[in-house]
């Protein structure tokens, strides 16, 4: 699991945001893993790396989960940086579930590209930070606020690259705030 706890997934809320969601679906997935008996490793990504090395067990989800509880929205390392640093730890074909919402990361189609080039079965998980921005602005009724023409140019431009992130094998599953997690899964599955 790479889990992106970068600045810029503290937009919305303070209860409702990416960060909160990623560290939620993070520690969902760890959990779902652990009790299938597979090895799970964890990669933070914000200001730092923080890693918690492939084990299993109930010890291992603890490391998760602490790890998890740990991780405040600050920093900007890319994707790529992380990229560079945990490939030679992990082997060849793994599955690799990235949770991120995408935003202000110019490294990220090389990142998912050498990757996919490496043989790594990429899932994307991201939830969308601009329907975080603006459930938050709803629920503070500053939502008329919002420019609509704005939405649809930054929606537009997720759209692209989700399409480019597709484009290289990468399965991708755009995740809406107002969504259960477990909805969302099963959707994966499919």
């Amino acid at each position: 699991l790479v889990f992106d706890s970068r600045e810029v997934s503290n937009i919305g809320m303070r209860s409702d945001n990416p960060n909160l969601y990623g560290a939620r679906a993070a520690a969902t997935l760890a959990n779902f893993f652990l009790n299938r008996r597979d090895s799970v490793q964890l990669v933070i990504y914000s200001d730092r790396v923080n890693t918690v090395k492939k084990g299993s067990g109930q010890k291992q989800l603890f490391e998760l989960l602490t790890a998890l509880a740990g991780a405040d929205p600050k920093g900007d390392i890319p994707l790529g940086g992380i990229v560079e640093v945990a490939i030679p730890y992990m082997p060849r074909r793994s599955p690799v579930i990235i949770i991120s919402s995408l935003d202000e990361d110019d490294s990220l189609r090389n990142a998912i590209s050498t990757m996919m080039v490496l043989e790594f079965d990429v899932t994307i998980l991201s939830p969308s930070s601009l329907d975080f921005e603006i459930m938050a602005r709803e629920k503070k009724g500053t939502a008329s606020e919002i420019d609509p023409l704005a939405v649809e140019v930054l929606r537009l431009e997720r759209n692209i690259l989700i399409q480019e992130i597709r484009g290289y094998g990468a399965r991708f599953v755009d995740w809406k705030p107002n969504v259960p997690l477990t909805q969302i899964l099963m959707e994966a599955r499919n």
